[in-house]
């Protein structure tokens, strides 16, 4: 079955896989050390996340804050 055929199972898939995010990023600013590419390619999500039907809340703190972090950077907030 293809996720775009069951919104609801689509979304626990999104939230799953922040769930792993979330453990990897304990203790991390950015996903791989130092700002890079790879922080960049969450940005979009992290923009459109109501899009997609899920909040950033407390049960992934490391990525909500990994998250804040990105979108205060003057380079993104000034796209926002």
């Amino acid at each position: 079955m293809r996720y775009g055929s069951d919104p609801d199972k689509a979304k626990d898939k999104i939230r799953e896989h922040l769930a792993v995010l979330d453990r990897e990023m304990e203790g991390k600013a950015y996903i791989a050390g130092a700002y890079s590419l790879a922080d960049i390619t969450f940005i979009p999500f992290f923009t459109r996340q109501e899009r997609y039907g899920v909040t950033l809340d407390g049960s992934v703190p490391h990525v909500k804050r990994w998250m804040e972090r990105l979108v205060a950077r003057p380079a993104v907030n000034s796209t926002l």
